[in-house]
């Protein structure tokens, strides 16, 4: 998603392709303003204060895995995605959990740059290869990472429900 930056120390007309998340804001906005974060804040996001002024670039690689809930519309979405989503490194997971009512799907795709350039070569898509079969323990290893947040982080009121905490 696009995201534009501005302000004191922020270069002009500069693209970088970082990953970042709105997890991110607060720990950088703390250390940008020298107001401490208070003691036993769980912070799941890290300061990109480097990114934001040019010192890093193109950071892909970051210290925690960035967890999302997703999913499209109410059905019959047609493209209603998988509920629950880990971005860690050049992988992306999503995939529903199993909880006997949903139909389990699980989804792998290699974000790399050298993917996107091997796709566009083939002419597929980005994000149409999905990887989940050809590696399994990628896929068990990020279960394993999201599982705990989804199973400690509240769903927010009116988002859909789902109390799984099985995994594929």
């Amino acid at each position: 998603m696009p995201f534009i930056v501005s302000g004191p120390g922020v270069p002009k007309g500069r693209i970088d392709h970082s990953l970042i998340s709105a997890v991110d804001y607060f720990p950088t906005i703390s250390a940008l303003s020298g107001i401490p974060i208070p003691e036993g804040t769980v912070l799941r996001g890290g300061n990109i204060a480097d990114i934001w002024h040019g010192k890093i670039n193109h950071l892909t690689q970051r210290a925690k895995p960035l967890f999302w809930r997703g999913g499209g519309g109410p059905p019959p979405c047609w493209n209603r995605s998988p509920g629950l989503a880990v971005r860690n490194g050049d992988w992306k997971l999503l995939f529903s959990p199993n909880d006997g009512a949903t139909p389990l799907r699980v989804e792998l795709y290699n974000m790399s740059v050298n993917a996107l350039a091997s796709d566009r070569t083939n002419g597929a898509f980005f994000e149409a290869q999905n990887e989940a079969k050809h590696f399994p323990e990628v896929v068990e290893k990020m279960v394993s990472e999201i599982m705990p947040w989804h199973r400690g982080t509240p769903i927010p009121f009116g988002a859909p429900r789902n109390t799984a905490h099985d995994h594929p």
